[in-house]
């Protein structure tokens, strides 16, 4: 069944999508899991398509999928939604694309982010980049966190793969050991941490905590997981545990995704930094010492 619309979206911002279930969806289902793929590196499509792969076959099997990126034409949008319907969903499974019209940004964009949210219909609900993989079991075990305590937000650990460029696909060189956060603030600065070892529980969250605040700033999708991260019941037993993976693709070594500490701290130098949503002493305090870890 595939249904298109055009649509306004979170603050006007203009959509246009094709809607494609797999079978009659249950996205209203007290257990559904809400995933956001981030597209947003244009033609890099076998990377999508093992993303979503690792998607489909997760062991939490109501899944609302929507995958969002910037908009590049309708023949652009066909060829991602193929690539979509073409994955092993679990029967049930809803699945939408949506091009967004937001330009292409060098890191997470704040646009896609929000018009993910915006039309997520579970009860949990997790980001993730189309370069990344999650593991089979990861998923379900935050899901199990959050029902054990009354945490809002679970965290997982994630280790960090880097590649050389293979006939057909990306080949692994390195893989990195979990370096379990020593901080909360650790666990979002750095410029390539996983979007997607974080599953919130919207049930336990207000909306303010589930939108992106000046989504085309550079900081927007940062500060959008430290206010995650620095919920007081946010819970991180697993985060020592491997759940995800950052890939760094051949010839990405540099590849940021979100601003490192030094980047944060050069922009706040130059700003005025307000503290409605969160302490400012606080995450300048924060910020200094993860970017010195030798200052008091």
């Amino acid at each position: 069944m595939r249904i298109a619309h055009r649509h306004e979206g979170p603050d006007g911002l203009r959509q246009s999508w094709t809607t494609t279930a797999c079978a009659e969806p249950a996205a209203d289902a007290p257990e559904t899991l809400s995933v956001v793929v981030l597209f947003d590196r244009p033609g890099d499509f076998t990377a999508l398509d093992e993303a979503l792969f690792s998607v489909a076959v997760q062991d939490h099997e109501t899944l609302d999928v929507i995958v969002v990126l910037p908009d590049a034409g309708g023949r652009y949008h066909r060829r991602v939604e193929n690539m979509a319907v073409a994955q092993p969903w679990p029967p049930g499974t809803r699945l939408r694309v949506s091009s967004v019209a937001t330009p292409a940004s060098p890191v997470v964009s704040g646009d896609l982010v929000n018009a993910g949210l915006w039309q997520a219909g579970g009860r949990y609900v997790v980001l993730m980049h189309h370069q990344d993989l999650v593991y089979q079991h990861a998923w379900r075990a935050l899901i199990e966190r959050l029902r054990a305590t009354a945490a809002p937000v679970a965290f997982g650990g994630s280790q960090v793969a880097t590649h050389i460029q293979g006939d057909r696909h990306w080949m692994v060189t390195h893989k990195s050991a979990v370096q379990p956060p020593t901080a909360r603030l650790a666990a979002v600065i750095d410029g390539r941490a996983a979007l997607h070892a974080c599953v919130a529980d919207r049930d336990r969250l207000d909306g303010d905590h589930l939108i992106v605040r000046q989504p085309r700033s550079r900081l927007s999708v940062m500060l959008f997981l430290l206010g995650l991260a620095l919920h007081p019941q946010a819970d991180f037993a697993l985060a020592g545990r491997r759940m995800v993976e950052t890939r760094i693709p051949p010839r990405g070594a540099g590849l940021q995704r979100l601003p490192s500490a030094h980047q944060v701290l050069a922009v706040l130098a130059n700003a005025t930094v307000r503290g409605d949503a969160f302490s400012a002493t606080a995450l300048l305090t924060g910020l200094v010492q993860a970017a010195n870890p030798g200052a008091p």
